[in-house]
């Protein structure tokens, strides 16, 4: 789960707890002072992306006076499945410790997953999922694939849009960032605060008019 927070806050995922806290602030009173100016669309948004700010927040606040919670499953270069599981709220220290020390008695050790299905901890199609977001967590991401995730998570975009915005990009070489801003879904001040962009980049976002895009380089359906 604070995964998922750092990546709505577009902070990095090693920012200590006091650092969450001032961008969750900064966030919420930027949505609020964006409300004065918004369109009725983007008020639609802002008002979905508050609420999934919050909740997400909120769910986190134990864990952000937890040093080892905060820093024990997002640092280092991998994700444990048991990790996982545990800021799923799938399963609980206990269970899992006792599901290591059954794999310690093993040889060769059982993987992990298998023993927490026949403790009838998990079921086959859960353990699926996992093993599959873990896959993906091993990943980096790309700066642009990282904005893309946010802005859906948050309620900013959907993902048809932001294929979208990622064809305006592929057809026209502007950065996603660019794309979005074109697209007048978020007001550029909101988006340049979501992705942490430098005052320079800010300021060059404002100046881009948010017209309707027409013609055949922006002509795939949104």
């Amino acid at each position: 789960m604070r995964k998922l927070l750092s990546l709505l806050m577009g902070v990095h995922e090693c920012s200590s707890s006091a650092e969450l806290r001032r961008q969750y602030q900064r966030l919420i009173s930027a949505f609020m002072t964006a409300q004065s100016d918004a369109t009725p669309e983007q008020l639609r948004r802002y008002e979905i992306a508050r609420e999934r700010l919050t909740i997400a927040y909120d769910h986190c606040k134990k864990q952000l006076s937890n040093a080892e919670v905060l820093h024990g499953s997002v640092t280092g270069s991998g994700f444990l499945l048991g990790e996982i599981l545990l800021d799923a709220e799938m399963i609980a220290r206990e269970q899992l410790n006792e599901a290591l020390a059954e794999q310690a008695k093993t040889k060769p050790p059982l993987p992990l997953g298998r023993i927490l299905v026949a403790k009838k901890i998990l079921t086959w199609e859960q353990l699926a999922y996992f093993l599959r977001l873990q896959e993906i967590l091993q990943l980096t991401p790309t700066q642009q694939q990282r904005l893309s995730r946010q802005l859906v998570e948050l309620g900013l975009a959907s993902r048809a849009e932001m294929e979208t915005a990622e064809f305006d990009c592929e057809t026209t070489g502007c950065s996603l960032l660019h794309a979005v801003t074109r697209r007048a879904w978020v007001q550029p001040s909101l988006l340049a605060l979501l992705t942490g962009s430098s005052d320079k980049a800010q300021s060059k976002a404002e100046k881009i008019s948010p017209t309707v895009l027409t013609g055949k380089v922006f002509a795939k359906s949104m």
